[in-house]
């Protein structure tokens, strides 16, 4: 008994990690397309590792990145993921806690 209940288990871990996961993720670097293409390869890879995560990447120009997160963040729905340097705009958020 205790065996099929941890079988039962193990494939319900099995199937709940293998749900679809969706992340957004914003970067400010739109006008690097070095950058750009450094994080699409870097995407793609992962995706291929995880198939069953999707990441939908928005690139914004600095300016409008820096607008779109502070509304978005006092609107308490900011992106999953975003870049950002270790000052600057993303102290500011630290320090609001």
């Amino acid at each position: 008994m205790a065996l099929k209940v941890s079988i039962a288990s193990l494939n319900s871990s099995q199937v709940q990690a293998q749900e679809k996961v969706e992340l957004e993720w914003w970067s400010p670097q739109a006008a690097q397309p070095t950058q750009v293409a450094y994080y699409d390869y870097i995407i793609a890879e992962f995706e291929k590792k995880y198939p069953y995560v999707e990441i939908e990447k928005l690139d914004m120009i600095d300016e409008d990145f820096k607008i779109s997160l502070r509304s978005t963040m006092a609107a308490g729905i900011p992106p999953d993921v975003w870049f950002s340097w270790g000052g600057g705009i993303l102290k500011s958020y630290v320090d609001a806690g």
